[in-house]
């Protein structure tokens, strides 16, 4: 059975020796137990959530747990070079995001090391957050309209680019003169 510093520092213990006659005697002594460096046992992390599009962002805080020796600081090291820790926050590198429609969710690990050098890991899901994202472009079927056409459909209009399925579009045109019906861009009436 093993001792542990952190229950108790000294064990007093007591000996009996006996001779061959069976005469006793006892002694009394009191162990020293040292204390050794133990590598923490866990890390958690406040968030799991990050926004795609979002360059740099903070997901949460790490904090390791489990550690028994009192006055130990962790270093923190993720396998993902995306990211990096400062400062204990877990962030996206400068310039660096993510993309949803790329990946929903990543997985990374984090090593949390103590000051003594002993070391433990954590897997995190991140789940990307999806963000409605703007489409790139607009384009028109034809760009030619005659003279003394009140009325006439020029062309159909279609976005290009948007990356969100589902997205829906409305058209507006900056001259009064035309309009959009039903995805038609044509001269009023």
């Amino acid at each position: 059975e093993s001792l542990d510093h952190e229950s108790a520092e000294t064990i007093t213990i007591t000996v009996t020796s006996t001779d061959s006659d069976g005469l006793p005697t006892t002694q009394e002594f009191t162990l020293n137990v040292g204390d050794v460096n133990e590598a923490p046992t866990g890390i958690t992390l406040t968030d799991l959530n990050v926004d795609e599009n979002e360059a740099g962002a903070i997901i949460g805080t790490l904090a390791t747990t489990g550690d028994v020796d009192d006055g130990d600081s962790h270093s923190y090291s993720v396998d993902d070079t995306r990211f990096e820790v400062l400062n204990g926050a877990l962030k996206l590198k400068a310039g660096v995001s993510l993309d949803h429609e790329s990946a929903e969710s990543i997985t990374i690990t984090v090593t949390s090391t103590d000051s003594g050098g002993l070391p433990t890991t954590q897997e995190f899901t991140l789940n990307v957050g999806d963000v409605n994202e703007a489409p790139t472009g607009i384009t028109l079927t034809n760009q030619n309209v005659d003279e003394n056409a009140a009325g006439a459909i020029i062309g159909t209009l279609a976005t290009t680019g948007d990356v969100d399925d589902g997205d829906s579009h409305s058209y507006s045109v900056d001259d009064t003169r035309f309009e959009v019906v039903n995805g038609a861009l044509k001269l009023k009436d």
